[in-house]
């Protein structure tokens, strides 16, 4: 892959203002770390843990193992990653109060289960309110679909835009300035990182086997802070600079949860943040003299797959009408 000359700054959301159902605070999104450097934050590996290191030092090995299926009982290493903290607690209660059925919500705040709360932000998917009665809610892997950010203001007030921003820098550098077509990554909201990423950097790479450090897991609610992680590369692909490389990132792209803005689905505006931040990084990572090809190439594949998808999409809401057709449009 070509080298990369300088990465933009990735764009920082604009501070929501005065929402009518929530408290400000419990909005307030950013997409930087805890040090002020504007990056989207990723699970670090702490270190690895070598299978015979295991044996050695864990004496109760020999009983414990014969506790696995009988066809996964030979030890094997094992990564060691930061775990993202939840979102801070009063956000996880205004959840509650806000979406949560009336007759469940004293259970939903008694759950310890919904304590380990992030948030997944989809700008591909509108949403739609639910006619049947619920019977369980859970805050686990909360799903912010585009009619939740309306209710939210987060559309009004140009929060939502500026998600959709960062979205395409961050997926542009995935493709051009790392190679990989971003098959199956998301992206949550979490709390705050309580790692000094820059001092853990420099010292992972000597120190992989190094015992992780009990601090790192400290008191989730003294970090109020909302942020935005990238997670779960183990499905990504090498890409090619070459259009089967783009055809590879449009097919990850159509099979990946909606986090990301479509054309012709949301507000127009999201999409075409979107486009402008993804382009805007792509010519810089692979040159001004590829304007109109590969980064565009990709966005044109997109944009007729998924008007093809929409077509689809309109095709099922008239042969089947009410919430029926409204559930194929979300799942598209």
């Amino acid at each position: 892959m070509p080298q990369t000359r300088k990465e933009p700054p990735l764009h920082r959301p604009r501070t929501p203002q005065r929402l009518q159902h929530a408290p400000p605070p419990l909005l307030n999104l950013q997409s930087s770390s805890t040090s002020g450097s504007n990056e989207y934050l990723r699970p670090s590996a702490l270190h690895f843990l070598r299978e015979s290191r295991y044996i050695t030092q864990n004496p109760h090995w020999a009983t414990l193992h014969a506790q696995f299926p009988a066809n996964d009982q030979q030890p094997r290493g094992m990564l060691h990653m930061e775990r993202i903290p939840p979102v801070p607690h009063p956000l996880q209660s205004a959840l509650i109060d806000l979406y949560c059925p009336p007759h469940l919500r004293e259970k939903a705040h008694a759950d310890p289960a919904n304590g380990d709360c992030l948030i997944r932000p989809y700008l591909g998917r509108i949403g739609r309110e639910r006619t049947a009665p619920s019977t369980q809610f859970s805050l686990r892997n909360f799903n912010l679909d585009l009619g939740k950010m309306e209710q939210l203001g987060l559309i009004r007030d140009g929060t939502a835009v500026c998600l959709a921003s960062d979205m395409g820098r961050m997926l542009a550098h995935l493709h051009w300035s790392c190679g990989v077509d971003a098959r199956d990554v998301e992206v949550v909201f979490g709390g705050c990182s309580v790692i000094d990423r820059d001092e853990h950097e420099s010292q992972n790479s000597s120190r992989v086997d190094a015992e992780a450090d009990g601090s790192l897991y400290s008191n989730r609610d003294s970090h109020r802070g909302v942020h935005l992680w990238l997670l779960d590369f183990n499905q990504v692909g090498r890409i090619n600079s070459d259009m089967n490389g783009v055809r590879q990132c449009i097919r990850a792209f159509k099979e990946n949860d909606p986090y990301f803005p479509k054309p012709g689905r949301g507000p127009s505006d999201l999409w075409d943040g979107f486009v402008e931040a993804y382009l805007s990084v792509a010519y810089i990572v692979l040159g001004e003299d590829t304007v109109g090809t590969l980064p565009d190439m990709f966005i044109e594949g997109v944009t007729a797959m998924q008007s093809e998808v929409n077509q689809s999409a309109e095709a099922a809401r008239r042969r089947t009408p009410g919430e029926c057709a409204d559930m194929i449009e979300d799942e598209d």
